[in-house]
């Protein structure tokens, strides 16, 4: 049987038209997405597009777990590995490159483009568009950066307190975005995000989601944890620390602020392990909260159910536009 919101290969609805036909392969992090991606490649051909936003920054090899550069060349990939050490990316620039790849297809000759990742707001950044924020003078970004996160917390709490319940109290990033925001334009992040309206995905997709039972998935994650520290990650986080690129924002990133935190004896040897486990399960916990709010995804169990998952791509693939 397939999870909820799945649906049986013989009631196989097709999504509306289009020309390039997309389909997202989405779910929690260690459920398997990069290699399920990468064999429906070789089993009905395409490229696939990450959508995984640690996977995009070069150096941030062993704890993205990003496909080999060997996996890279036998199939296309886009979008990994090309953001240079200590820049930023946003999601904004996301969606702007991705719809350059996705507009391109037809170019290339390639029909079917795989979007991969965890990323939810990465996913939902392509499909539906973002809420335009004017630019904020470096006066008053300035302003906001010498200020505490703690003080800053207490006025966008006063200032805009829906915003604030949905970002946690030490997300200083949101948080200070947030406040610039209001002291730029006078405005809300809420009224900004009232007054979106979404786009409509211009391509014909398919949503996939692998979903592993609480323990099945805990369990994957603790194996996947002691390999990659086995195949250097500390080492790999230390190289980069070395760089002066310690307080690069992708560093804050799970399993990788976990071994910087152990570069500085914040953290013991002993306990690595089980901190990152405990971080990357709670992401877990986060990626599959945002992804159940999609009603069009369709989970199965990739322990069990990932042939019938190749069937329903094979299908929607084969179907006449």
């Amino acid at each position: 049987m397939i999870s909820q919101n799945s649906v049986d290969s013989d009631k196989f609805v097709l999504p509306p038209k289009s020309s390039l036909k997309t389909v997202f392969i989405l779910g929690a992090t260690a459920t398997g997405k990069s290699s399920f991606a990468m064999e429906c490649a070789r089993r009905f051909g395409g490229e696939i597009l990450n959508c995984d936003s640690i996977q995009m920054y070069k150096s941030l090899d062993i704890g993205s777990a990003k496909p080999s550069r060997s996996e890279r060349q036998s199939i296309p990939h886009h979008l990994v590995d090309f953001i240079s050490e200590g820049q930023s990316y946003t999601a904004g620039q996301f969606r702007r490159d991705a719809q350059a790849i996705l507009h391109g297809a037809s170019v290339r000759k390639v029909s079917t483009v795989y979007i991969v990742g965890g990323s939810g707001f990465y996913v939902q950044a392509l499909q539906k568009g973002l809420f335009e924020i004017p630019d904020v003078s470096l006066e008053i970004k300035n302003a906001v950066r010498n200020e505490s996160i703690s003080k800053l917390y207490a006025e966008l709490i006063e200032k805009d307190p829906d915003y604030a319940k949905k970002i946690k109290p030490q997300d200083s990033y949101r948080i200070a975005r947030a406040i610039e925001v209001i002291r730029e334009t006078g405005q809300t992040m809420t009224s900004f995000r009232r007054n979106f309206r979404p786009e409509d995905f211009p391509y014909l997709s398919l949503k996939v989601g692998l979903r592993l039972s609480k323990q099945q998935l805990v369990e994957r994650i603790k194996q996947r944890v002691v390999e990659m520290l086995a195949k250097g990650w500390v080492e790999e986080t230390e190289a980069i620390v070395n760089k002066g690129l310690g307080d690069w924002p992708a560093l804050r990133s799970v399993g990788y602020r976990e071994c910087v935190q152990r570069l500085r004896g914040e953290i013991d040897e002993t306990a690595l392990s089980d901190r990152i486990v405990q971080s990357t399960v709670h992401l877990a916990k986060r990626q599959s909260t945002w992804f159940r709010r999609d009603l069009d995804i369709q989970w199965v169990d990739p322990s069990r159910e990932l042939e019938l998952a190749f069937k329903q791509i094979e299908i929607f693939l084969g179907s006449r536009v």
